[in-house]
């Protein structure tokens, strides 16, 4: 028999119905539910039921089990669990002849506040996570809590928000609010947790940082209490949950609608320090010592307003990527975040040696602390090294005179002409463009932008773009994935090189003479290469014959 259901639990049809494949989902696991006689009342809950109320598209189905064990089991838990209905959902589709999946099983890990076993699986090409209700108890002594069988009211009130609280009753095919306050919370746009605050972020200090994020990714209003807890909270997050799970939340705050908002509430509940952090890079370019706050406002050229103006900009400037642009999006808020705090730089050193010093910086930040994956910290650093390096390069363009814009861009596009030789602008702005690459040479021009006095009166954003249009009508975009024209071992043998060194000197000449002169045919470049060669030799044969 199923449980009776308070009488004050408040429901309500779905704005629409589920679509044809949902429903085809959920008909499959009531057959399984009614077939074997398992007395188990199945509900979706979470993410896809907020989702639907707020009539956006979903695809993560989580179904919550209340039922008792099954009449066939002899041991175990005296209730149904999600890997146990997953083993009649296997067995149905054998016995109805259809593909049987696996089923993959994550394990609670309390000492991470990991508290939940989770069953996973695949059903009508949805991928599905299946759980029983819970309710954790904890001892005066223990921050571990005995997890045990609740009903829906007490598995309501342990989740994270009330919006994250949400079930839709497969048997009813009703919306149900067992907080008596999801409902209210969807309609007022507000993020508010079931429980006090602070009990529930003490339960798992990650809710706080789920918080944060669904404030932001739907735009609602976070609770006064949430960011008064927040501050209790601190050391907590810092110690029981995993730093991969830490990282997850960041990366998806960062990649989200509203990155510059979610760094602002991440200060305002203190826990900016806690979650950013690196490790001193030893002389011999090796991470040592513990992991340590970035050091914001230790003076004025890093202070954490700074960082939340490049953030802000970005993130809501006409260039931010789309949704589909999810990892770039990431890479460009971190990026902009810590772009003040991440170490100086000689500027007049090659791109790859400033390159090193900011990734060996850089990789403490995102793979050690929040490890997230290796290419983030690339990316990033790419786009920093970028960013500082670009006004330098742009200097001897705008330096001197007042110019208007059409004599600023009139300017630009004269030192961007092609054929003006290897040492030209245009080799200095191609190389830049190569090292940057395709993907982030543009945020790197308005992260520059934002950090630069701009010699016009133009807005940031309208002087960036200026730029920008220049080297597009310049064909400059096209150094970025430049490769060279002639193969390596057909420049040692035309050139008459010696193997080593020498040949990949000579490619990265050819290179640099593919940016100056692009229109230059094979036997042009070669042409050239040879003059190079032949220069060279003669300048070292002087100092032969005096060895």
């Amino acid at each position: 028999m199923r449980r009776a259901v308070p009488l004050w639990m408040r429901t309500v049809t779905l704005p629409r119905a589920p679509s044809a494949n949902e429903q085809q989902l959920f008909d499959f696991l009531l057959a399984v539910n009614s077939k074997y006689g398992l007395q188990t009342t199945l509900r979706v809950a979470g993410g896809w039921v907020r989702d639907m109320l707020l009539a956006t598209e979903s695809h993560d189905i989580d179904i919550a089990l209340d039922g008792p064990a099954p009449p066939d089991q002899t041991e175990g838990e005296p209730y149904m669990t999600g890997a146990k209905f997953a083993e009649y959902i296997q067995r149905y589709q054998q016995e109805s002849g259809e593909q049987v999946h696996s089923v993959g099983v994550v394990k609670a890990n309390p000492g991470q506040s990991k508290h939940l076993e989770t069953a996973t699986t695949k059903v009508c090409n949805f991928e599905i996570d299946l759980v029983h209700l819970r309710k954790e108890d904890y001892a005066s002594d223990s921050r571990i809590p005995v997890i045990s069988r609740a009903s829906p009211e007490e598995d309501a009130s342990r989740r994270d928000l009330t919006i994250n609280a949400l079930f839709y009753n497969l048997h009813t095919r009703l919306a149900e609010d067992f907080t008596d306050k999801g409902l209210d919370d969807l309609q007022a746009r507000y993020v508010r947790t079931p429980l006090p605050a602070l009990e529930t972020f003490r339960d798992d200090p990650l809710r706080l940082l789920r918080c944060i994020r669904f404030a932001c990714k739907l735009d609602f209003v976070v609770d006064p209490p949430i960011v008064a807890a927040a501050h209790q909270v601190r050391d907590d997050l810092e110690q029981k949950v995993s730093r991969e799970r830490v990282g997850i939340e960041i990366g998806k705050m960062f990649e989200g609608p509203a990155p510059h908002r979610a760094a602002r509430i991440l200060m305002d509940c203190g826990v900016r320090d806690t979650i950013f952090t690196a490790q001193q890079v030893s002389k011999k370019k090796v991470p040592e010592g513990p992991m340590q706050p970035l050091g914001w406002d230790q003076e004025e050229s890093r202070s954490w307003a700074r960082s939340q103006a490049l953030i802000d900009y970005l993130a809501t400037s006409p260039m931010y990527g789309s949704e589909s642009d999810r990892e770039l999006r990431q890479v460009m808020n971190l990026a902009a975040l810590l772009f003040p705090v991440a170490p100086t730089t000689d500027l007049l050193a090659p791109l790859g040696v400033q390159y090193e010093v900011i990734h060996n910086w850089l990789e403490t930040v995102t793979t050690h602390s929040l490890k997230l994956p290796n290419r983030i910290g690339t990316s990033c650093s790419h786009l920093i090294v970028g960013a500082k390096k670009f006004p330098h390069i742009l200097q001897p363009v705008v330096e001197g005179k007042e110019l208007d814009v059409t004599q600023l861009r009139e300017r630009l596009c004269t030192h961007l002409v092609p054929n003006q030789g290897i040492d030209s602008w245009r080799v200095v702005f191609g190389e830049w463009l190569k090292f940057v690459g395709a993907a982030l040479w543009k945020p790197a021009v308005h992260l520059s932008c934002c950090t630069m006095a701009v010699p016009l009166p133009l807005s940031t954003a309208a002087f960036a773009g200026l730029l920008i249009e220049c080297m597009e009508q310049m064909e400059m975009v096209q150094c970025c994935d430049l490769k060279p024209l002639v193969r390596g071992d057909k420049i040692q043998k035309d050139l008459g090189l010696p193997k080593g060194p020498s040949v990949g000197i000579a490619t990265s000449y050819l290179v640099r003479l593919q940016m100056a002169s692009p229109s230059f045919s094979e036997e042009q470049l070669m042409a050239a290469m040879q003059d190079y060669v032949d220069d060279i030799k003669a300048k070292a044969a002087p100092k032969r014959a005096k060895a």
